[in-house]
């Protein structure tokens, strides 16, 4: 029931406000810019620290599953951050 209400409140909204931007549109008209701003960086920098996190989750999982040496690890995490940043949303989106 939440999960439809929350979907329900986004359509509702983007119906009222039918601009590209989500929830970034929706913060800047109801708090202005600034908040709007501070709410792009912080997923942004959170975005890539989760992907960050797993990269080096996964390499250290693979390291030990495949008994590779340490410099493996760090390769493998670039890797596979690389491909997730690459993957990631905001990647391909700039701000208005």
């Amino acid at each position: 029931m939440l999960s439809l209400a929350g979907a329900l409140s986004y359509a509702e909204l983007s119906t009222i406000m039918p601009r590209a931007g989500g929830e970034y549109v929706f913060l800047r008209e109801a708090f202005g810019g600034p908040v709007a701003f501070l709410f792009g960086w912080m997923r942004f920098v959170v975005g890539a620290g989760i992907s960050a996190a797993v990269a080096v989750g996964v390499a250290t999982f693979l390291a030990d599953a495949f008994s590779l040496s340490a410099p493996w690890s760090p390769n493998i995490a670039a890797d596979i951050g690389f491909q997730g940043i690459r993957g990631h949303p905001w990647y391909f989106c700039s701000l208005p």
